[in-house]
This record gives C-alpha cells, sequence and structure tokens, in this order.
C-alpha cells in the first residue's frame, strides 16, 4: 500500500507485468512482487516470514488473499488512475 525501496536485503522479486511496476529498485503502488521460492506463505523459511511480517506491519503490503481481496481490487484500481495520470503528465511536459 506504500511506495518503498527494492533493496536486496528484502530478497524481492518483482513482477514487471503488474499495473505497479515502473522499475526494479522501488516498489509502486499495486505492483505484485513475491519473497522467497515458496508460492504459499506456510511454505517459506522463517526469515522470509519475518520480513513478510515486517512489511505487512507498517502498512507498506497486503498480502494477496481472501481476507484482502476488497483492498487490492481498490488499490489496483488507484494503482492503474495514477499510472494514467502520470502518463498524460508526462506526455504534456515532454519537450516539443
Amino acid at each position: 500500500a506504500k511506495h518503498f525501496a527494492n533493496v536486496p536485503e528484502l530478497g524481492i522479486k518483482l513482477d514487471p507485468k503488474s499495473d505497479g511496476f515502473q522499475h526494479a529498485n522501488h516498489i509502486h503502488k499495486g505492483c505484485r512482487f513475491s519473497i522467497g521460492e515458496g508460492e504459499v506463505y506456510e511454505n517459506l523459511k522463517a526469515a522470509e516470514k519475518e520480513k513478510i511480517g515486517r512489511l505487512v506491519a507498517y502498512n507498506c503490503v497486503l498480502l494477496d488473499n481472501d481476507a484482502n481481496k476488497a483492498k487490492i481490487a481498490l488499490i489496483d484500481e488507484q494503482a492503474k488512475e495514477e499510472a494514467a495520470i502520470a502518463k498524460k503528465l508526462a506526455g504534456q511536459s515532454a519537450p516539443k
């Protein structure tokens, strides 16, 4: 839900196809990513779970699960709107 730096210590693998993806060294609203090798939270290593727990506790991320579906849909919508505005503004500021 918040933007934050993608530092190597986090071990984040970004999904460049997600709507919020802008570049590899910063996580933006709506960007999908994973930490660790497991697809299921329960299968992650303790250190990976701890990293995710901290990001959740600081309201940086939401777990992609049934309990958060409505929140995630809202964030996805906001991310698309913000991307469209940024694209429009970038086009207006381009040299002619």
